[in-house]
């Protein structure tokens, strides 16, 4: 097996091994204010690489290094609980044949 294969879903940020999570709002309403903050928190809070912002959901794929999706994800709710956000481990999806 290659260590590629090994490491998917995995990104070298400030050369330490980090996870990928995919961060989302529920209420597609959620300000950009609001928005803005939980990015600049991964950024600055958690050491976090922002990926790709999408544009179907409200929501971004960030590289975190160091942290434990239940830790991320009660950090980042805290901060204003009328937008709740979703925070999960990104990973490969594949369809069976």
């Amino acid at each position: 097996m290659k260590l590629s294969s090994i490491v998917f879903g995995a990104t070298m940020v400030m050369g330490v091994l980090a996870d990928d999570y995919i961060i989302s709002f529920r209420n597609l309403n959620t300000p950009d204010s609001v928005y803005n903050k939980v990015k600049q928190n991964v950024v600055k809070k958690f050491k976090g690489k922002i990926l790709n912002e999408y544009t179907i959901i409200k929501g971004f794929t960030a590289s975190i290094p160091n942290v434990d999706v239940k830790v991320l994800d009660m950090n980042l709710n805290e901060e204003d609980s009328s937008y709740p956000i979703v925070v999960e481990k990104d990973s490969t999806v594949t369809i069976a044949e």
